[in-house]
């Protein structure tokens, strides 16, 4: 009643207010797309396929030793105390674009011979390197991925993991081999040669004279260096004239010869070194031991040292 008073006539006429004009709010400005940059792939590390190391003159005459059968030569080495050789099948029409890898291990001092076996790669272009790498015997194959696939050949690469077993083979990628072999290898002193006179007729043979002795690893085998912080144990290992890659087992062992660890090392040059983790307070021995003239017998004179630990 008293605003009535002071307010004439009704709601419908009481003057109304104009709405102000909106401000326009200005539309946002579209962000540019970015011109996306281009994706670099980074380019493979190229693959590193070793060449077959040198083969061994012999200074006397080549002796015929065993007849191998009608194959091609394509590599031997001395490995776990057997020579090991690799070539492969005679081709056939049935793998005419590649041919069956096979191996043989032969121990002319005990004459086990397991004979010619397949390694589970089919197809072969009869181009194989054999090699010793950080303590594994590896064969690099030229060849195809598949029969037919005549245009699509790489190098590919197996493990060898013991008598007539080989690991899977891996694709390397490489599209080159390097020079076949090696052909010539050293076992237990004498010198011994993979070779075939084509027709092809493969025999192992061996030299009527030893090789060099700067060709034969030799020791004695030497724990050269020792040492520990408590956390780890440092061993520097050394040997005499090439022993290059040959691989020297690293043990700790309490004074009850209960083993605490063991690792390994591979000969570069003269030496290697190892490191493993240091066992609790105590005395210990660290040995080491490799089969220097691969005959595959471990602890011969020469082939191992023993050093005293206390941590």
């Amino acid at each position: 009643y008293m605003i009535s008073q002071y307010v004439a006539g009704t709601i419908s006429t009481f003057p109304v207010c104009a709405s102000p004009t909106p401000t326009p709010v200005p539309s946002p400005k579209p962000t540019p797309t970015p011109t996306p940059k281009p994706t670099l792939t980074p380019s493979p590390s190229p693959v590193v396929i070793p060449e077959a190391p040198p083969d061994i003159a012999c200074s006397g005459t080549w002796q015929d030793i065993k007849n191998l059968g009608d194959y091609a030569h394509n590599a031997i080495v001395s490995y776990n105390g057997r020579l090991i050789l690799t070539t492969v099948e005679p081709n056939k029409e049935a793998y005419k674009y590649g041919q069956k890898v096979i191996a043989r291990e032969i121990n002319p001092r005990t004459n086990r011979d397991t004979g010619w076996y397949e390694v589970g790669f089919k197809n072969s272009q009869n181009s194989h390197v054999l090699i010793e790498q950080n303590g594994q015997l590896t064969l690099y194959v030229y060849g195809n991925v598949a029969p037919g696939s005549n245009n699509n050949r790489t190098v590919f690469k197996g493990v060898y993991l013991g008598e007539r077993r080989w690991g899977n083979w891996v694709n390397t990628g490489a599209l080159n081999l390097g020079r076949t072999g090696p052909y010539t290898a050293i076992f237990d002193g004498q010198l011994y040669r993979f070779w075939a006179n084509y027709g092809p007729k493969a025999v192992l043979q061996r030299c009527s004279e030893p090789p060099p002795p700067d060709l034969i690893c030799s020791g004695p085998l030497k724990i050269i260096a020792l040492t520990t912080d408590n956390i780890v144990v440092l061993s520097l290992i050394g040997t005499q004239t090439n022993c290059q890659n040959t691989l020297v087992w690293v043990s700790i062992y309490t004074t009850d010869s209960i083993l605490v660890n063991r690792t390994s090392c591979q000969i570069s040059g003269l030496r290697c070194a190892t490191s493993q983790p240091a066992p609790p307070p105590g005395d210990y021995k660290v040995v080491a031991v490799a089969d220097l003239d691969r005959d595959g017998r471990w602890y011969e004179s020469g082939e191992y040292d023993v050093k005293d630990l206390k941590i």
